[in-house]
């Protein structure tokens, strides 16, 4: 093996160089590092912006769809089926009027309201009397209105969101899981 001498100047620049590689390396770790430190920064500030965006929007959509709903609850159309449903005979004194004319007066407004909100595909009026059974469901489906027949509505008694709220007080909205 055979060792090679460098002279003085040629031994500095060889050290000069090393340093200037770790110099180097070292600076690159460091860049590296930081440049990692701020991209993960702006992602977390990206995604908290977009999560506070969204969360205002579902927000502002669950406001709309419970004036939505205590506007419909409150409309004549249910008033008159609670009145009709305590007769015998399911007819309104002080309307005069069947049931049926109240629930297709119930289904045009259901129709109306899916309308002005295309998120709606489905409103319905279930009955706390016949234990959770659907007095009216209008389904919206590729655009187009389908009012279920009678022999068709179901019985939701055993699902959680009837259970649950049955057990509000008058005037209180309650939202369930979405699915």
């Amino acid at each position: 093996m055979k060792i090679i001498k460098l002279k003085l100047s040629s031994k500095i620049a060889l050290i000069a160089f090393i340093l200037s590689l770790l110099g180097i390396t070292a600076l690159a770790v460091i860049s590296y590092q930081q440049y990692n430190e701020i991209f993960k920064n702006n992602l977390l500030n990206n995604i908290t912006f977009e999560v506070e965006k969204t969360t205002s929007t579902i927000k502002k959509k669950i406001s709309g769809a419970k004036k939505d709903l205590l506007f419909t609850s409150n409309s004549e159309p249910i008033y008159g089926i609670l009145r009709t449903t305590r007769n015998r005979y399911n007819y309104d004194e002080d309307e005069n009027m069947h049931l049926n004319s109240w629930k297709d007066r119930l289904e045009k407004l259901f129709v109306v309201v899916m309308e002005q909100n295309p998120a709606y595909f489905q409103m319905r009026l279930i009955g706390v009397k016949e234990d959770g059974k659907e007095i009216i469901r209008v389904e919206k489906k590729r655009g187009k209105f389908n009012f279920v027949a009678e022999k068709n509505l179901q019985s939701k008694n055993q699902t959680p969101y009837f259970r649950d709220t049955t057990k509000l007080p008058d005037g209180h909205i309650y939202i369930s899981q979405i699915n």
